[in-house]
């Protein structure tokens, strides 16, 4: 993969739900921007919402100014009657986004984002989207029997459904 002397980061882009009350949510999406050119550059950030069903539910353009070096930015967007994500209803929202510069399309990732609200308290727990919910989880090593190491994709799925199977909506692996 070549990039282009203005890029994202390799871990350079993700989403943060700042908040989802009230049939909104909103949404921080995250960039870190690498310019090794010289001077300073102008960027063009484009962002597209895809809901679940792959509509699109929002559109955004920011524009930047990218200092030598890294310049981090935090967009806010915003979705209206967002479908939340939880163990029992994974709903995951994709986020297009694009990097442009001078009308030419630098590079375009995909990230995931499943929008929900959670926060821990001392005295009542866990809640995921306003509700309790007990944490229950299973760990698993990273190799397996006459495998190894490098697991094929279903042996994973495999894994994940019998944990679910048993009751379990958090997975860890050692």
């Amino acid at each position: 993969h070549v990039l282009d002397r203005l890029h994202f980061d390799i871990h350079g882009l993700w989403c943060e739900t700042t908040d989802c009350a009230a049939g909104r949510a909103h949404i921080l999406l995250h960039t870190q921007i690498r310019n090794t050119h010289d001077a300073v550059r102008s960027a063009t950030i484009r962002a597209r919402v895809l809901a679940p069903d792959g509509n699109t539910v929002l559109e955004i353009t920011h524009d930047a100014q990218c200092a030598e070096g890294e310049t981090q930015l935090a967009i806010p967007m915003s979705v209206d009657a967002p479908r939340l994500w939880s163990p029992d209803c994974p709903n995951l929202y994709h986020v297009d986004v694009t990097l442009e510069a001078g009308g030419t399309v630098l590079e375009t990732r995909t990230i995931p984002l499943g929008i929900r609200s959670f926060c821990f308290d001392a005295t009542d727990g866990f809640f995921l989207n306003g509700a309790p919910l007990k944490i229950q989880g299973v760990n698993a090593h990273q190799d397996f029997a006459g495998v190894g190491v490098a697991l094929p994709d279903r042996l994973h799925e495999k894994r994940v459904e019998l944990a679910k199977e048993l009751g379990a909506n958090a997975f860890r692996c050692a």
